[in-house]
């Protein structure tokens, strides 16, 4: 296999390859960042709020702990960011508890209904505060029926 250096020229020098990154190949953040998504989706597939952008900011955090690490002491092991992304409980970002309920309002669509054109209402935003950080804000949309069982009206 050929060198990533330039053929013929010369070969890479050891902190020439250390800078060096293989193209199209999925950082551990990335890695990462694509398992909160599918988080997020399965409690976007039951109506309920979750804080990706808490998560992201405390995954953010702690990569930048390990970027501090590195400089310390000049690198990182594999197995530490192996053991942060095991250690991560993203759940924890979706705890009722972590939510307050600010609002809920409908959400109505124009339909055709034996020849007139009316609004109906199609379901509910369901407006939720991060109380463990006040400044996020998540809007769930939740569908008539799934309102109507969870707050018992009919």
């Amino acid at each position: 296999m050929v060198d990533a250096g330039i053929v013929g020229i010369r070969e890479l020098t050891s902190d020439e390859k250390k800078d060096m990154r293989e193209v199209g190949k999925k950082t551990a953040k990335q890695k990462i960042v694509m398992l909160l998504k599918e988080k997020e989706q399965e409690y976007v597939n039951k109506y309920l709020p979750f804080s990706f952008a808490g998560a992201k900011i405390d995954i953010e955090d702690e990569f930048d702990r390990l970027e501090k690490e590195i400089e310390r002491t000049g690198k990182v092991r594999e197995l530490d960011v192996v053991k942060m992304s095991s250690e991560l409980d993203f759940d924890k970002y979706g705890d009722a508890k972590r939510f307050k309920l600010l609002s809920m309002k409908p959400v109505s669509e124009d339909k055709l209904l034996d020849g007139i054109r009316a609004s109906v209402i199609t379901g509910y935003y369901w407006n939720y505060q991060d109380v463990v950080r006040g400044n996020i804000h998540i809007s769930v949309f939740v569908p008539l029926e799934e309102h109507n069982k969870r707050t018992g009206k009919k």
